[in-house]
């Protein structure tokens, strides 16, 4: 396949995406400082790419893929757009504060980075895709209309909607989909670990986003409120936010249980044998 096309290609799209979104809210951005507007091309571009990947990988995985033999020139064109949009995306934001995201392109990058070099493995790539993409424009189309001070309506309801679909989509089956990618005869040791470290960040994501959620369902209910479950939760949200060995504890346990399979392994061999077996 003839790479640097598509990068170019592909990269020249995203560029005239970023300049349409300053033509088309010129208007609304008068005012706005630079990195607001930077911001704003970011999530435009963010949920282009979201929604370019949910609908190619599902018409990927309609093709019945398989994990043996090289990639389709259709996966790996998914792969370019989402090698040549998170490189962008990173120098986008190269002077943001937001060190969650910037970890989670500099993942990103070696990641499609290595997959395309691995060349296989389609089935789990295409269903990867398709599990954390759809969160992407949820989120985007949200932040985008805060920063335009629009869709109230639309925000409110897409918030609940985009905490209950990522933690369904990137936290629990994606859980499954890199055990078995560390039973596999998939030889890439690389892209297993950064999957594993992928799956880690999105945890953690879904961590704040409960912990927004709580703050919200509090707030709601009132500050007389005697309900011990969400005492006891507000607690172990307060000691992992503001304790540094709260924040040790959280840390630790989304590495141990991101790296499970590794480890356990190595400590209990015959119980991840067993495991692989009933997840087969």
């Amino acid at each position: 396949p003839n790479y640097p096309y598509y990068f170019a290609c592909i990269a020249l799209f995203y560029i005239a995406l970023m300049k349409l979104v300053l033509l088309r809210f010129r208007q609304e951005m008068v005012g706005f400082t630079e990195a607001k507007k930077v911001y704003l091309q970011s999530c435009c571009i963010a949920t282009t790419h979201g929604i370019l990947s949910t609908i190619g990988s599902a018409y990927c995985l309609a093709n019945s893929p398989t994990n043996e033999g090289p990639l389709s020139l259709n996966c790996k064109l998914l792969m370019c757009n989402s090698l040549t949009y998170i490189t962008i995306d990173t120098y986008l934001l190269r002077d943001s504060d937001d060190i969650a995201m910037k970890l989670h392109h500099w993942l990103g990058i070696p990641s499609f980075g290595a997959t395309l070099l691995q060349n296989a493995d389609e089935s789990t790539i295409v269903c990867v895709l398709l599990m954390v993409e759809p969160t992407s424009p949820i989120l985007n189309i949200k932040l985008m209309l805060d920063s335009l001070s629009k869709g109230q309506w639309i925000t409110s309801i897409s918030e609940t909607y985009f905490g209950l679909l990522f933690a369904f989509l990137r936290v629990f089956p994606y859980y499954n989909i890199i055990f078995k990618l560390w039973e596999s005869n998939y030889n890439f040791m690389f892209t297993k670990i950064l999957a594993s470290a992928n799956w880690c960040l999105s945890s953690y994501w879904s961590y704040v986003i409960f912990c927004k959620f709580l703050k919200a369902f509090t707030k709601a209910k009132g500050e007389g409120d005697n309900n011990s479950i969400i005492a006891a939760l507000n607690a172990v949200k307060n000691f992992t936010n503001k304790t540094v060995i709260g924040k040790v504890l959280l840390f630790t346990t989304l590495f141990l249980l991101g790296f499970v399979n590794p480890i356990m392994k190595v400590m209990f061999p015959d119980t991840v044998k067993a495991l692989s077996s009933a997840l087969a």
